[in-house]
């Protein structure tokens, strides 16, 4: 019994160590990849530095969010939610002008997203400019009407 009680613990032991661990993970992906082939690891970096960005969010560690954006933006310009997510921090980085830059990207592409028309007529207002913050605040009004269908 005792021998089976050492084993047992050695065998703990070497699960907690990093290497054992970073080979599960390893392993793990691995499996992912089989499962979904079509995906390929491009598209697992991708997701997996999506869920950093929006883990960063949660703790307020801005410049790690733009890092992992940054990074998804590379191979998917136009990802909607490392744009978003992105804005959200240069605006909290105090960069509202770059933060415009991200959802006009953004917006050029669906004109209709209420989400993105919130964020860019705050992003106006932090760069000082109350005029244009207004004509957008307005405009994401309209939107927001129109997605909830109050506009007939």
């Amino acid at each position: 019994l005792s021998g089976k009680v050492a084993a047992n613990q050695q065998a703990a032991y070497a699960a907690d160590t990093p290497e054992v661990r970073a080979f599960l993970r390893d392993a793990e992906a691995a499996a992912f990849l089989r499962l979904f082939p079509r995906s390929g690891e491009g598209w697992l970096c991708t997701r997996l530095n999506l869920c950093f960005a929006l883990e960063a969010r949660k703790q307020e560690r801005w410049k790690e969010l733009l890092a992992a954006c940054d990074a998804v933006l590379v191979s998917e310009p136009m990802n909607r939610t490392a744009l978003l997510l992105r804005a959200e921090a240069l605006r909290r980085t105090k960069e509202p002008k770059k933060a415009i830059a991200d959802l006009q990207r953004l917006l050029d592409v669906t004109p209709g997203d209420a989400v993105a028309r919130r964020a860019y007529a705050e992003a106006w207002a932090e760069s000082g400019d109350a005029v244009r913050a207004a004509k957008e605040r307005e405009n994401a009004k309209r939107v927001g009407d129109f997605e909830s269908g109050s506009v007939r």
